[in-house]
């Protein structure tokens, strides 16, 4: 049987292609597979690797979760709208989502446009059921419109562009009040199908005589945010897509190609120059290299999913797209490896693309005392606080790990002055002040942006929060198919200088990170650009029954010490999604048979989480003190018993 794991019209290109993803793959994992087109042709598309559910060779047909490139075409098929004047980029979102509603005035001032230029000030993301083993949205607009109605802003809408899934939900959702059709079938009929690329799918496993691929031992994953990160497709057709932003071919006109292309993103920090540069969909329309020189106004966009890893680039220079997608155990670089794929493509036809080295760099000096005092303190960014120390002349980044400790940042590397700048091997670094806070700047993967802030006041702990420091939640609505839900299980309240931490225990401890809004409500204050404040959300405390509640998001939490000791007898809930919660003792020897739509958590008494059904792991003889979760996508019944 014949494997088409190389195809286009210069296969001694994609057969060279195919050596050098194969050499950076060393055999790790499952598949991964990328494509050039130049010129509106496809030169060469190949695909390494197996099909990580049986084991089957990779092919250039099987389709990738492309992740957050999606936005790219949500992006497209509200340019289509504005095309056929439909939808105005500078109306008010509420204009087309009456439905649409926030615990915040100011949403109504949310635009079109800001939804794809991530500057709408929504909180971020919603995580909670976007990736599970199987279909599971077809009630996620109806969640979505909930959801909302419990939320923040965390900003003026258009203040300032900090990365935002939501906005994407909001712009698909606009697309098929508008339409009244179903986002994808809008997409593929209007702007995918026209523009070559028929593989373009969300829900579908197979398209034609596509498989769809996974990581190796895992079952292919199906995501929920249909804007943001659902669209599933080929590389090549990836690619053919992104041809379109270079010739639109009377599928999109010319000044909504301009739109689309254009810096779009907004800042207030006069040293961010990474932020201006979203486009609407794209992460950067002046996209540069380190060591591949495409020209200018290239654009890029990445994405990234529970199993994959996703690039594409757009140049008009050489009139080329390309896309690359692989999952996640390659362990590939995928931004650096299609950079480097397609400067072997323009190398067979004698065009030279690479960079020159930078110019030296003056001589670094250690971190004085002085420089030290002027920067200490904790900086917040979305999920963690940082806290630089001074070690042998160099500044040392440690986060916050919970319970009061702290633990050196493996992601920062030790930094000495350089000039005006703070420098490693492979990490710069800097500072800029606002009346109001101190925001670190930092080098990571290729952006230099804003990371985290320090405010210059210290914020009022107000009494009901400050009763509920310590305390401890977990997770009581948790689908059983969720495959994000084991990252969050459960949450514990600590305060840092008047600043509240909702933390997730576990090896790398995550919080949503507020300040007081009364006894019961919490505001956001982080306002870093790019990614410095991204996926937010507003945590109130409640009572139903005389039992306390916590509201992160879309995910609740029950006061953990309500949850009742396990017991021999029946586990029974009547609703989907509303879990059964125990104590377990040590010692306990706990035997249960399940139905297939419940999936247990087991978490110790310091609520890390110690198994899960959706990650790998046997189940323990024996309990420890603890707690156990029944997570549930339906109505569940079921015997348990307990022996001491």
């Amino acid at each position: 049987m014949l494997c088409m794991n190389v195809g286009g019209s210069n296969l001694p290109l994609a057969q060279k292609m195919l050596e050098l993803m194969e050499a950076r793959k060393e055999g790790r994992g499952a598949g991964l597979s990328a494509a050039v087109l130049i010129g509106g042709e496809l030169v060469a598309a190949c695909a390494a690797g197996k099909r990580g559910e049986d084991g089957s060779p990779a092919e250039i047909g099987d389709l990738y979760n492309v992740g957050s490139v999606s936005k790219v075409y949500c992006a497209a098929a509200v340019m289509k709208l504005v095309d056929q004047g439909l939808v105005e980029l500078d109306a008010p979102v509420v204009r087309y989502l009456p439905r649409f509603v926030m615990r915040d005035a100011r949403y109504k001032d949310i635009t079109v446009r800001m939804t794809l230029n991530h500057a709408s000030g929504l909180p971020g993301s919603n995580y909670r059921k976007a990736v599970a083993d199987h279909w599971a949205g077809d009630h996620v607009m109806e969640e979505n419109y909930a959801y909302w109605a419990q939320s923040k802003l965390k900003a003026d809408p258009g203040r300032f562009s900090v990365y935002c899934n939501e906005g994407f939900e909001l712009a698909a959702a606009i697309v098929e009040t508008v339409t009244g059709r179903r986002f994808i079938d809008f997409l593929r009929e209007s702007v995918t199908t026209p523009a070559g690329a028929p593989s373009t799918g969300e829900a579908e496993v197979a398209i034609g005589t596509s498989r769809m691929m996974s990581c190796v031992g895992q079952k292919p994953e199906w995501l929920t945010a249909i804007g943001a990160g659902a669209i599933r497709t080929t590389p090549a057709d990836c690619a053919r897509f992104g041809y379109l932003f270079l010739h639109p071919n009377g599928i999109l006109s010319e000044e909504s190609l301009r739109e689309l292309r254009r810096p779009q993103g907004a800042t207030f920090l006069k040293k961010d120059v990474q932020s201006p540069l979203y486009g609407l969909g794209w992460d950067n329309v002046e996209d540069k290299n380190a060591s591949v020189d495409l020209g200018e106004h290239v654009l890029g966009k990445g994405g990234g999913t529970g199993q994959f890893s996703s690039y594409l680039l757009v140049c008009p220079q050489y009139d080329l797209a390309a896309a690359i997608s692989g999952t996640h155990d390659c362990g590939t670089n995928n931004t650096q490896l299609l950079y480097d794929l397609v400067a072997l493509a323009l190398r067979e036809r004698g065009i030279e693309t690479a960079r020159a080295p930078e110019s030296e760099q003056p001589p670094c000096t250690a971190v004085d005392d002085a420089f030290f005092a002027q920067h200490s303190g904790v900086y917040y960014s979305s999920s963690q606080a940082l806290r630089p120390t001074l070690r042998d002349g160099k500044l040392v980044f440690t986060r916050y790990a919970g319970n009061g400790a702290w633990e050196d940042h493996t992601a920062i590397e030790p930094l000495e002055l350089c000039g005006a700048e703070l420098r490693g091997e492979h990490t710069r670094a800097f500072f800029e002040e606002t009346e109001q806070n101190e925001y670190l700047f930092v080098s990571l993967r290729h952006f230099l942006s804003p990371l985290a802030q320090r405010p210059k006041t210290r914020f009022t702990l107000t009494e009901g929060w400050k009763k509920r420091l310590g305390k401890r939640y977990l997770a009581c609505n948790m689908a059983a198919s969720d495959a994000f839900a084991p990252n969050a299980p459960s949450c514990v309240v600590e305060e840092l200088d008047g600043v509240l931490l909702f933390g997730i225990p576990g090896e790398a401890y995550a919080a949503d990170i507020v300040r007081a809004c009364g006894d019961d409500d919490t505001d956001m204050f982080l306002d870093a650009p790019f990614m410095g404040s991204r996926d937010q959300c507003t945590p109130q405390a409640f009572t139903e029954g005389g039992i306390e509640y916590l509201r992160c998001g879309a995910t609740v939490y029950i006061d953990a010490g309500c949850v009742p000791v396990l017991a021999s007898g029946t586990v029974r809930s009547e609703c989907a999604e509303c879990n059964a919660l125990y104590r377990t003792k040590a010692g306990m020897r706990v035997r249960f048979d399940k139905p297939e739509h419940v999936a247990t958590y087991l978490l110790g008494s310091d609520l890390r989480l110690l198994y899960c059904d959706l990650k790998p792991g046997e189940w323990p003889e024996t309990m420890p003190d603890g707690y156990l979760i029944f997570a549930n996508d339906a109505p569940m019944e079921f015997d348990v018993t307990v022996e001491a």
